[in-house]
């Protein structure tokens, strides 16, 4: 696993992944991821049908809670199950380990994330690291954000 410091926007990657909670409200036919913060705000900004999209997913059996491609070149990659609860660890573990499959399978040669559940998932990246450290190898690179601006 690489790290780096910028924009995840800006990377140059195939895929670029969006950390999420599995929470999602409506019914059949209407469901609404909640991406409210962070990496999933940004990207729900960028892609207005996004929370529809992943709403839908999570509301099915089969997809749920699980890492998946998605459109836009994006991947979701849960990290908790409420928007209100903080980022669990088993939870992120889980989803590298899927994360590492998909690539796999679809045979991406570099992809990005932001630190998983690190910020508003309440986590320390001194905790989170060394879950990654050892599943994801060199086709994935965490970003810590630095925005463009100079302050």
């Amino acid at each position: 696993m690489h790290e780096a410091t910028g924009n995840i926007w800006d990377a140059k990657a195939e895929r670029t992944v969006i950390t999420i909670s599995a929470e999602y409200s409506g019914g059949p036919g209407s469901e609404r991821a909640f991406l409210v913060s962070g990496i999933a705000a940004q990207a729900a900004r960028r892609y207005p049908s996004l929370e529809e999209i992943i709403g839908t997913l999570l509301s099915l059996p089969t997809v749920g809670e699980r890492v998946t491609a998605i459109p836009y070149d994006l991947i979701y990659f849960p990290v908790k199950s409420k928007e209100r609860d903080n980022a669990n660890l088993s939870r992120i573990e889980l989803s590298a380990l899927e994360l590492v499959a998909l690539t796999d399978k679809r045979d991406w040669a570099k992809v990005v994330l932001p630190r998983p559940g690190v910020g508003r998932g309440g986590l320390l990246w001194e905790s989170v690291r060394p879950i990654l450290a050892k599943i994801l190898d060199d086709r994935f690179t965490c970003m810590t954000y630095q925005s463009k601006e100079i302050t």
